[in-house]
């Protein structure tokens, strides 16, 4: 059964997911881009519109934009970012405790100790590196991912990535009982690396913050319920932030800003007096310059929501459950925007759903003049033949 927030396939086919997906709606970005470039021509630059917007430089160009869309797409394969349906992340530390006679009260040594014999044997390879043990525990066992597991002088820092609310809560329940550390217990104690320490066995102590734990499942598991493979802004690596950063600039600010300057500049010289001069200027051209502004301004609301509530939630902002769900849904099905434009643009339905209201009004008006002019029609026939009848009696008597 498909849990509420857990990606229900591999882990490929969530990165072809998350490819595509940039792909695709980063060449509808410029596709719309260039529909503003072709407009802008045929409005301000008429002479050069033919040869630059020919058929074989259109698909020059649309196949050049693509290329590039794909080549900055493929960054997360070279380690250079993450699509992942993952957010957020929970620190979990461990200490190494001694039970039993130690040779000092100092509370600080044995740690260190450990940890200097563990690194020792791990890079001896005679005994298996914990990291390795970790990631295959809690992603096998709780399906929880473990990212950045390091080596401290007292024990071991990493975080967990859980793949659900129910998830997280389990994993607290067993930090709250206790029962966390037995599970690193078991991986990191070897009594033959501590005879020389002089104790009977090991305490693993686990520490998980509380508020962070809270903010991690009210902020970032919220988020990550919509269970959609997309770019993390909130991974570790630590080239994704700066991937993600200008993989979005490229392809989203750049055509987004080039619109608005172009549509800017259309605007303020009128379509319609440019076609009242230019008579090569026809009515489907002021039709289609309508019909790609109109879908760039949808694009640019649902995606600047989009993003707006992506941020938000990089940096730990609460967004209620309802508003990521319905924002996240125009978000991915922002293809509609096109429906949108073509609607207003080819229909138009505020000018017609006025047309029809202003009809009906005309009509139930002039029908209702017509009946008024009926009855006073009647009315005055029948004082006219009330009259007639009083004199025809009055004579015969």
């Amino acid at each position: 059964t498909l849990q509420k927030g857990k990606w229900p396939f591999h882990d490929v086919s969530c990165q072809l997911y998350g490819f595509i997906d940039l792909v695709v709606f980063s060449g509808s970005t410029w596709i719309l881009c260039i529909a503003a470039m072709e407009r802008y021509f045929k409005f301000m630059i008429q002479v050069d519109h033919p040869s630059t917007f020919s058929v074989k430089n259109l698909n020059m160009i649309v196949v050049g934009i693509f290329v590039l869309i794909i080549l900055v797409a493929t960054g997360p394969l070279y380690g250079l970012g993450e699509y992942s349906y993952y957010r957020g992340h929970l620190k979990v530390s461990l200490t190494y405790y001694p039970i039993g006679a130690n040779m000092t009260t100092d509370a600080n040594l044995f740690p260190k100790w450990y940890s200097y014999l563990l690194r020792n044997e791990i890079d001896k390879r005679i005994i298996p590196n914990p990291t390795f043990m970790f990631r295959k525990t809690f992603e096998e066992q709780l399906q929880i991912k473990v990212v950045q597991p390091k080596q401290t002088e007292t024990g071991f820092e990493m975080f967990f990535r859980c793949p659900s609310i129910s998830a997280a809560e389990e994993l607290w329940n067993n930090y709250t009982m206790g029962s966390l550390g037995e599970v690193f217990k078991s991986m990191l104690w070897y009594p033959e690396l501590s005879q020389e320490l002089n104790v009977e066995n090991v305490e693993i102590q686990t520490h998980i913050d509380q508020k962070e734990f809270r903010n991690y499942v009210d902020i970032f598991l919220a988020f990550q319920g919509m269970g959609i493979c997309s770019t993390d802004w909130t991974s570790k690596n630590v080239h994704a932030l700066v991937w993600s950063v200008y993989q979005t600039i490229i392809t989203t600010v750049v055509p987004f800003l080039l619109e608005l300057i172009l549509y800017s500049i259309i605007s303020c010289k009128n379509p319609y007096n440019i076609a009242a001069v230019d008579k090569t200027i026809r009515a489907d051209d002021i039709r289609a310059l309508r019909f790609y502004r109109g879908a760039s301004v949808m694009y640019f609301l649902l995606t600047f929501a989009y993003f707006t509530m992506d941020i938000g939630n990089l940096n730990g902002v609460y967004i209620h459950p309802t508003v990521i769900f319905l924002t996240s849904l125009v978000y991915f099905t922002s293809s509609v925007s096109i429906l949108i434009g073509c609607l207003v643009v080819e229909f138009e339905p505020f000018t017609r759903i006025m047309n029809v209201v202003r009809d009906c009004w005309q009509v139930s008006r002039g029908k209702f003049s017509r009946e008024c002019a009926e009855i006073s029609i009647k009315k005055s026939t029948l004082h006219k033949m009330k009259e007639r009848t009083f004199r025809d009696q009055k004579a015969y008597l």
